[in-house]
C-alpha cells in the first residue's frame, strides 16, 4: 500500500471523515450535506497544482451552482476569505475561504464561490494568512495560577537564578508562607545538577517550598517544608515513590512520584474565588497556544464539576475541555461516561501503570544506566491480574481507558491486558489507549494495538525537553529510536500528540515530530519515526478529537463541524522545518467567536527573507526564533 494512504487510513477515523462527509456527534449539530464538505475545485498542500473537486465517494453537484443560487446571498456571521485554509479533511485539501454560522462552518471553498454565495454579519480578508484547524492538545494538565507559585519557574537555567525567584517570592510574600512552582529542568542547570533542600533554603530560609519538576513526576522541598510533613533520616518511602537520600541516608528534598504528595498534602488549599480565577487563567492560557480543545488528563469528580460551573459561565470564551477521571481499581462514582457537553465533557478514565522519567521511575525491561547498583528497573504500579479487572470493568460500564506508560516494561503488559478485555469483547468501538509509549517495543505490539483499536496519546516534544534524561537513564539501544512515531503509524496504529505538562507549545511538537530533533539539535531516529508535516498536523488535530470519539464534529475544517480554527504568522509549508518553532498563532476563534490575538509586538517579522521572533513570549523553545532562507 502507498505511504501517504496507509498513514491516512492508520488514523482510523472512521468512515464519515474517511469519505469526506460530515457525520455528527451526539451534540446535537445537524449534519451538513457531504456534497458541501470539499467543494469547488481545491490546491493539495504540497503544491498550487488544482486537483478534482468532491467531498468523496457519492459527491454530487452542489445545488448553489445554478446562476439563480447567486440572487440572495445567505447571511452568515462570519466569511473569511483570501486565505490559505489548510482543511485537514481526507485528502488535506487547500481552501481559500470559510463561512461560519451559529459556531459552525458552513461551507468551506474557493474565494469566488463562497463570496458569492454569503454574506457575513463580518467579513474578514486574511490577506494570504494560513489558517489550521485548531489544535487539539490530547494530553494536557491545566495549570491553577496562585499568589503562592513561581510563575516563571521554567526559565530558570541555573540553580542560582532558582535562588533569586525564591528570594524575590518571599519577599513579595513574606516570611512564613507556601511557596510552590513547577517547571523546573535540571538538565539545563549551568551546575550540572539537580537542586537539594540546602539550594532552596538558601533562597527562602523562613518559607516552606515545594517546587515540582518539569513533567511532575518528582519534585523538591526546602529543609522547613520537609519538617512539616515530617520527613526525616527515619520516613520510609512510600508506596509508589521514593525520597532520595544522600550519603548518610538523609533526605536531600528530592522526592520522586508519591512521595511528593507527603509534603504537597500540607500546602493550604486555595480560597474558593481565587481558584475559580486561578483555574479560568490557566485555562485561557492555552488560547495564545492556538489550543481550541485540550484534554485534562488527571481530574477528579470533584474538580470536574467545579469545571462544569465555570464552563456553564464562560465557556464561549474558553477552549474546549475533555476530562479524564484518574482512577485506581475502582469505577469512581458521580460521574457518566462522556457526561457534559461540546464544551466539557468527561471522556476516559486515567491509571497510572508506571512512573516517569523525570523521577525516574518509569518501568523498563533493561535497568536504568547509571543508578545504583545496575539493578534498578523502576516500578510497576499494578499486577496484570489487577490491570485485566479495572480494564474489563471499564469496558462493561462503558468507560474509555488512558494508561500511562512510559517504560517498555509497563507498556507490554497494558497492550497484553487490552488485547485480552477486547477480544473478548469483538467490534467494540471503546478506544482504549497508552499515554507516552517513550521507549520503543517490539513490531509485533505495534500490530497487536492496531488489530484491537488500542491508540497512542504522545508527546513528540518530550525529545527537546527531556533528551538529558534520556542520555542519562536509557542505555543507546533503546534512546536511539525515543518516543516512537513514524512505525506506529505504518503499523496502523491511531496516534496523537499532545505536550503533558511540559512547558511548550504544539509548535514545538510539530518541530520535533517532523525534524526529530533534542535541544541539543541531534536527531533520534530520523529515517524510521519521523512524521511528515501533514503527518504531524494531523496527530495534533484531528487524531486527538478522535481519541476522545469527537472526530465527527471537530478536528478539521469541514461543513458541519465546529468554527474552531486558528491564523497562523507564516505559511507552516514554507517554513524550514528547523524552524517551524518560530511560527506563532496570531489569532485563535472558538465556535467562530475570536478569543486571542497576539499583541502586535509579539509577532514575528514576516519582512524580507530574514524573520525574527521578539525575545520574551515564552511558548516551548528559544525564547528568540531567527528563520532565514524563506520569503514571507
Amino acid at each position: 500500500m502507498e505511504s501517504g494512504i496507509s498513514r491516512r487510513n492508520a488514523l482510523r477515523l472512521g468512515a464519515a471523515v474517511a469519505a469526506g462527509t460530515t457525520a455528527v456527534s451526539s451534540a446535537g449539530v445537524a449534519a451538513a450535506d457531504s456534497a458541501a464538505v470539499s467543494s469547488g475545485r481545491v490546491v493539495d498542500a504540497d503544491s498550487a497544482t488544482p486537483v478534482a473537486p468532491g467531498g468523496g465517494p457519492g459527491a454530487s453537484e452542489r445545488e448553489w451552482d445554478t446562476p439563480a443560487s447567486w440572487q440572495k446571498p445567505e447571511p452568515v456571521d462570519l466569511l473569511v476569505y483570501n486565505g490559505r485554509l489548510v482543511t485537514v479533511d481526507h485528502r488535506f485539501s487547500i481552501e481559500q475561504a470559510m463561512a461560519v454560522r451559529d459556531g459552525l462552518i458552513v461551507a468551506v471553498g474557493p474565494d469566488a464561490d463562497l463570496r458569492k454565495r454569503f454574506t457575513g454579519s463580518q467579513e474578514i480578508d486574511l490577506r494570504g494568512q494560513t489558517v489550521l484547524p485548531g489544535f487539539n492538545d490530547a494530553h494536557s494538565h491545566a495549570r491553577t495560577f496562585s499568589h503562592r507559585s513561581i510563575g516563571d519557574l521554567q526559565s530558570a537555567t541555573s540553580i542560582k537564578a532558582m535562588r533569586d525567584l525564591l528570594a524575590a517570592k518571599t519577599g513579595e510574600l513574606g516570611k512564613g508562607k507556601w511557596i510552590t512552582g513547577s517547571g523546573y529542568d535540571e538538565t539545563i542547570f549551568a551546575e550540572g545538577r539537580k537542586p537539594t533542600r540546602q539550594d532552596l533554603d538558601e533562597g527562602a530560609p523562613d518559607n516552606p517550598v515545594h517546587l515540582y519538576r518539569q513533567g511532575g513526576h518528582s519534585s523538591v522541598a526546602n529543609s522547613l517544608a520537609l519538617k512539616i510533613a515530617g520527613i526525616d533520616k527515619n520516613t520510609p518511602d512510600p508506596k509508589g515513590g521514593r525520597i532520595e537520600r544522600d550519603e548518610n541516608g538523609e533526605a536531600t528534598g528530592v522526592l520522586v512520584e508519591t512521595a511528593g504528595d507527603l509534603v504537597h498534602q500540607h500546602v493550604p488549599s486555595l480560597g474558593p474565588e481565587e481558584e475559580r480565577e486561578g483555574t479560568v487563567a490557566g485555562l485561557k492560557s492555552y488560547l495564545r497556544l492556538g489550543i481550541t480543545s485540550f484534554t485534562d488528563a488527571m481530574g477528579s469528580v470533584d474538580t470536574f464539576k467545579k469545571w462544569r460551573a465555570i464552563y456553564d459561565e464562560l465557556g464561549a470564551d474558553l477552549p474546549r475541555a475533555s476530562y479524564y477521571v484518574t482512577c485506581t481499581t475502582d469505577i469512581p462514582a458521580g460521574i457518566k461516561p462522556f457526561e457534559g457537553d461540546d464544551r466539557l465533557r468527561a471522556v476516559a478514565l486515567k491509571v497510572f501503570a508506571d512512573g516517569g522519567f523525570t523521577g525516574p521511575d518509569a518501568r523498563l525491561t533493561l535497568p536504568y544506566k547509571g543508578m545504583g547498583d545496575g539493578a534498578f528497573h523502576g516500578h510497576l504500579n499494578l499486577t496484570p491480574d489487577e490491570f485485566l479487572q479495572i480494564f474489563s470493568r471499564a469496558t462493561d460500564t462503558g468507560w474509555p481507558v488512558g494508561v500511562h506508560t512510559a517504560g517498555d516494561g509497563a507498556e507490554g503488559i497494558v497492550i497484553d491486558a487490552f488485547a485480552k478485555v477486547l477480544s473478548e469483547r469483538p467490534h467494540l468501538d471503546i478506544r482504549h489507549h497508552l499515554m507516552h509509549l517513550e521507549v520503543p517495543l517490539p513490531d509485533e505490539y505495534y500490530d497487536r494495538m492496531a488489530q484491537y483499536g488500542i491508540g497512542v496519546v504522545q508527546q513528540t516534544n518530550f525529545l527537546w525537553s527531556l533528551e538529558g534524561l534520556y542520555d542519562d537513564y536509557l542505555w543507546p539501544v533503546v534512546r536511539r529510536n525515543v518516543a516512537p512515531a513514524g512505525r506506529l503509524i505504518e503499523h496502523g496504529v491511531t496516534l496523537a500528540n499532545s505536550s503533558d505538562v511540559i512547558p511548550s507549545g504544539p509548535m514545538t511538537g510539530l518541530y520535533t515530530s517532523v525534524t526529530r530533533r533534542g535541544r541539543s539539535g541531534k536527531r533520534y531516529a530520523y529515517e524510521e519515526e519521523r512524521l511528515d508535516l501533514k503527518d504531524a498536523i494531523r496527530a495534533y488535530t484531528i487524531a486527538g478529537a478522535y481519541q476522545t470519539h469527537q472526530e465527527d464534529v471537530k478536528g478539521s475544517l469541514e461543513a458541519g463541524k465546529y468554527a474552531d480554527f486558528i491564523v497562523l504568522s507564516h505559511d507552516i509549508f514554507r517554513v524550514h522545518p528547523d524552524h517551524l518553532q518560530g511560527v506563532r498563532v496570531n489569532e485563535t476563534y472558538v465556535g467562530g467567536k475570536h478569543v486571542y490575538s497576539r499583541p502586535e509586538k509579539e509577532r514575528p517579522s514576516t519582512k524580507g527573507r530574514e524573520a525574527t521572533m521578539p525575545s520574551g513570549g515564552r511558548e516551548g523553545g528559544p525564547e528568540e526564533f531567527v528563520l532565514t532562507g524563506e520569503t514571507f
